[in-house]
C-alpha cells in the first residue's frame, strides 16, 4: 500500500494501539523516537492510544515525517514504516506440526529470536552496523542468523545487558539510542605503553603436519629483520633487567624473549616479546601467564573448533588453553575452562589477536567468563572463517608492526583482510571492543 488516509488509519487501529516498551521499540527501529511519538498521543496516559482524538494526534505525528504535503494522508518509506511498526507482531504458533512456522517472538511480544526474517531484523542489523558491530559475511540481509546473534551478544555485553543474542525490548531500546561508532578507532595505546614496556606473548600452536615449525623459523627471522634482538633472560640479573626497563617479576627465566625499542608520542618504549611454541617447556602455562599479565597477546595455529589455542597434538588435552567448547562435539578431550578461572586475565587493558580458524567463536567466552573484563579493557581481533598457514607469518608480524606503528584498527584489520582475501567470501577478521575506545594517538615514530 503506497498511501494511508487519516480515516483509514483510524479504522485500522480502532481497537487501539499499546503505548508500551515493545511498541515504542518497534517504532524506534524505523529511525523515529517511538517513546516521544506515542507519549504525545497518549493524552490520558493509560498506556493505550484509542479513540478518534488520540489516534488523530498520532496520525498527525506520523504525518510530520511525510513529504507529500497532504495532512489527510501519509505516503513514503518512513511514515509507512512507522504505521507498520505500530501493528502487533504475529502471535507465536499454537503448536508444532505440519505448516507451523518457528516461534520467532519470545513471551514478550517485542522480542525477536534467531531465525526471524523481515524488515524489523534488517532495521536492527543496520543499527548494529552503524554502532560499529560488524556483520562481515552477510551484512544487513534481513535474516537473524548466527552472525547477527554474535553481533547482538557483543552489543548486549557492551551495554551491560544479559548476552542472550535475542532482540528483546531492552536491547532494541539501547540499540535505538546507540551513537554511531567513530569512523576511525585505535587500540588503547596510552594504556598499553603507560609503563614504557609493551609486554607481549606470541603463541604458535601445534600442527600435526609440522607447519608450526616452519612458521617459528619464519617468525624469528622476521623479528630479526625488524631489529629485534634475543634477550638472554637466563644470564641477566634482576638489576640488569631493571636497567633495561623490565620488571624481573614479570620475566620467565625459562622462556625465549625478543626485544626492540621504539617510540610512542616521542617517548621511548621497549617491545618485549615472549615466544611460546611446541618446544617451550610448559607451553600452555607460559601462554596462560601471558594472558594474566601481558599487554598484547598474539596467537597463530589451530583454533581447535572454537575451544582455544593448543600447544600439543590434537589427541592430548595437556596443551589446550581452553577458552570455550568446541563448535563440533567429540573432537577433543578438554580440561577446565581457563579464561573462566579467577585471575586468568589481566585487570589492565589487553589487546588480543587470534590468527586461527573461526576464532570469533572465542568471543562469547572471552566476553562472559572473565568477570574482570569488558570492552573497556579488552579488545580482540578474531578470524571469521578457516585460514591457511601460508598467511600466518604476514598476519602475526603485520599486526605487531601495526601496533608498534600506532596504526588504527581499521588499518590493521584492513591489512589482515587483504592478506586473507578469497573470492566470494567476506572479511576474514572481526574487530571486537574497539568501538568503545576514546583514545586518539599522538604522532608515532616506529
Amino acid at each position: 500500500m503506497s498511501k494511508i488516509t487519516s480515516a483509514q488509519f483510524k479504522q485500522d487501529f480502532s481497537a487501539g494501539i499499546k503505548n508500551d516498551a515493545a511498541t515504542q521499540a518497534r517504532v524506534g527501529a524505523t529511525g523515529v523516537d517511538g517513546k516521544k511519538l506515542l507519549d504525545a498521543a497518549d493524552a490520558n496516559r493509560d498506556g493505550t492510544i484509542a479513540g478518534a482524538e488520540e489516534l488523530g494526534t498520532l496520525f498527525k505525528g506520523i504525518d510530520a515525517f511525510d513529504k507529500d504535503g497532504s495532512r489527510a494522508s501519509v505516503s513514503g518509506h518512513k511514515p509507512l514504516a512507522v504505521v507498520n511498526a505500530l501493528k502487533a507482531p504475529p502471535a507465536p504458533a499454537a503448536a508444532a506440526g505440519a505448516g507451523a512456522g518457528p516461534d520467532l517472538y519470545g513471551a514478550d511480544a517485542g522480542t525477536l529470536k534467531p531465525g526471524a526474517r523481515g524488515p524489523e531484523v534488517k532495521a536492527a542489523q543496520e543499527k548494529l552496523l552503524k554502532a560499529g558491530y560488524e556483520l562481515p559475511r552477510f551484512g544487513a540481509d534481513s535474516d537473524f542468523g548466527r552472525e547477527t546473534v554474535t553481533a547482538v551478544k557483543q552489543f548486549q555485553t557492551a551495554s551491560k545487558l544479559p548476552p542472550t543474542g535475542e532482540l528483546d525490548v531492552a536491547t532494541l531500546e539501547k540499540l535505538n539510542r546507540a551513537p554511531a561508532a567513530p569512523a576511525i578507532q585505535f587500540p588503547e595505546y596510552d594504556k598499553m605503553f603507560k609503563d614504557g614496556v609493551m609486554q607481549t606473548t606470541l603463541g604458535l600452536g601445534f600442527d600435526e603436519d609440522g607447519n608450526d615449525v616452519a612458521l617459528r623459523r619464519d617468525i624469528v627471522q622476521g623479528l630479526g629483520e625488524r631489529g629485534f634482538r634475543k634477550l638472554d633472560v637466563k644470564t641477566l640479573s634482576d638489576e640488569q633487567l631493571k636497567q633495561q626497563g623490565f620488571d624481573p617479576k614479570s620475566i620467565d627465566r625459562d622462556a625465549t624473549y625478543f626485544t626492540k625499542p621504539f617510540q610512542h608520542g616521542g617517548k621511548d618504549v621497549q617491545a618485549l616479546v615472549k615466544l611460546v611454541d611446541r618446544d617451550t617447556p610448559g607451553a600452555k602455562d607460559k601462554f596462560a601467564d601471558g594472558m594474566k599479565q601481558d599487554d598484547l597477546i598474539l596467537y597463530s595455529g589451530h583454533g581447535r573448533r572454537g575451544s582455544g589455542p593448543d600447544f600439543d597434538h590434537a589427541t592430548s588435552a595437556a596443551g589446550n588453553y581452553v577458552i570455550g567448547k568446541p563448535t563440533e562435539a567429540g573432537h577433543y578431550t578438554l580440561g577446565d575452562n581457563d579464561v573462566g578461572k579467577q585471575g586468568a586475565l589481566s585487570n589492565g587493558y589487553q589487546m588480543m589477536f587470534f590468527d586461527a580458524c573461526n576464532t570469533n567463536n572465542y568471543l562469547d567466552d572471552l566476553r562472559s567468563r572473565p568477570k574482570n573484563k569488558d570492552t573497556g579493557n579488552l579488545d580482540v581481533i578474531a578470524s571469521t572463517r578457516e585460514l591457511p598457514w601460508s598467511t600466518s607469518k604476514a598476519d602475526i608480524l603485520g599486526t605487531l608492526d601495526g601496533v608498534m606503528g600506532g596504526k588504527s584498527i581499521q588499518d590493521i584489520k584492513g591489512g589482515l583482510d587483504a592478506q586473507n582475501a578469497e573470492a566470494g567470501k567476506g572479511a576474514a577478521f572481526v574487530a571486537d571492543g574497539f568501538k568503545a575506545n576514546s583514545y586518539r594517538p599522538a604522532p608515532f615514530s616506529p
